[in-house]
């Protein structure tokens, strides 16, 4: 279970860098907050939430916050749990105790899952924005992040 919530993260991983060229190519690039988003395990599952509410959820635009945020709590916890002895309650689980073979099972299927997702339907479309003029990238990020009600800030401060 743990390595399948890690392999979630590297796709976040993925998400925050392609994202991060995308931007470098507009002159958009933090490379502070870049780093600092690599680095963090809540960011990178929560690249990874955003990304499957914005590709392959059916849900409706506006992405939600507040669903991200839980999802990633629930992640992390998950995570965790999988991964160490802790107390729940009153008394103390080892990770076997919480975490049976069908939740593990359920998590590899979604592991796979989440990577055919990110093969097929997002990298393509990074492979397009590395192709289009930078105007037209940053005329898109910002009707985009407007779309699902995200304020753009400066992030010229730390550019690289």
């Amino acid at each position: 279970m743990f390595l399948c919530c890690i392999s979630g993260e590297e796709l976040g991983k993925c998400f925050i860098s392609l994202s991060a060229s995308v931007n470098r190519l507009v002159g958009r690039f933090n490379e502070k907050r870049y780093k600092q988003g690599f680095r963090t395990h809540r960011e990178k599952t929560s690249s990874l939430n955003f990304l499957e509410d914005l590709f392959v959820s059916t849900t409706d635009l506006p992405i939600e916050p507040s669903k991200i945020e839980a999802n990633t709590e629930t992640t992390e916890r998950v995570k965790l749990a999988s991964l160490y002895c802790d107390f729940y309650g009153t008394e103390a689980h080892a990770p076997s105790d919480l975490i049976d073979e069908r939740l593990a099972r359920g998590a590899l299927a979604l592991a796979k899952t989440r990577v055919k997702h990110f093969n097929e339907r997002v990298r393509p479309k990074f492979d397009y924005a590395l192709k289009i003029a930078p105007e037209d990238i940053i005329k898109f990020q910002d009707e985009f992040l407007k779309s699902v009600g995200v304020e753009m800030e400066d992030d010229a401060e730390g550019d690289a």
